[in-house]
């Protein structure tokens, strides 16, 4: 799943732009959250609900070129799911893409027990 997610944020972004991963727990500390965070080309609003769908594929002039099946965020988020877990994504136009991951924390943080202020 990471390694997807990381992939489509090297190849949808330009040459050399980094690509940030984090991870965090919660406020709740119900939840671990990684996020795979890129400066790259974006994804339009209206193309959001369809991000997740198989075989989706967003087309602009700067993906032109750039190979795949459509098949890689659906398969992520179907794995997220059977783990229980959830995807989502927030992005913008020429400023980037977030992909979030939160799964279920169902021991107690080990940064709550030593008094840590968390990820």
């Amino acid at each position: 799943m990471l390694h997807n997610l990381l992939d489509n944020a090297a190849r949808y972004s330009p040459e050399g732009t980094p690509v940030r991963v984090t991870a965090r727990m919660s406020r709740g500390g119900e939840e671990v959250v990684v996020a795979v965070v890129d400066r790259g080309f974006g994804i339009p609003e209206e193309e959001m609900p369809r991000l997740f769908n198989r075989f989706h594929r967003i087309r602009r002039p700067e993906t032109e070129g750039i190979r795949g099946t459509g098949l890689g965020l659906y398969i992520v988020k179907g794995l997220v799911e059977m783990m229980g877990g959830r995807i989502w994504a927030e992005s913008r136009v020429n400023e980037g893409s977030t992909f979030f991951t939160g799964f279920p924390w169902r021991g107690q943080s080990p940064l709550k027990e030593t008094g840590g202020s968390g990820v």
